[in-house]
């Protein structure tokens, strides 16, 4: 009989996956592959001499392989190949559009609790 080294006893196959769930559980864990594979966040940024000031015409994620853009309003959305493709492919009916990247602050990061403070005027 030969025994293939593959091949767990259900009981160590339970065990380990107990173990990998208590170690997703631990305190940013998770929160840190999250963090290493969350697409960045983009907005299109409209530039008109007319207007008093710029107004974001649309917000984007750009992924690894795509990006995707929801237009201001939800009136439409779209996916392409980058996020330097949806300024293309977007600014065509004469708008100026401007790529701008979030980056958010150290206060925004996931797992990190605020605090509140109470100003008295």
């Amino acid at each position: 009989m030969t025994i293939d080294p593959r091949v767990q006893s259900e009981d160590q196959l339970r065990a380990d996956l107990a173990w990998l769930r208590d170690i997703q559980d631990m305190p940013g864990v998770l929160e840190t592959f999250v963090a290493g594979h969350a697409p960045r966040l983009f907005a299109l940024v409209e530039q008109d001499l007319g207007l008093l000031e710029d107004a974001v015409f649309g917000w984007g994620l750009q992924f690894d392989d795509h990006a995707f853009v929801v237009v201001r309003g939800g009136t439409s959305s779209m996916s392409c190949s980058s996020a330097d493709d949806a300024v293309t492919v977007l600014g065509v009916a004469g708008r100026n559009l401007r790529l701008v990247w979030h980056t958010p602050s150290a206060d925004s990061t996931p797992g990190r609790v605020l605090k509140r403070r109470r100003v008295i005027r």
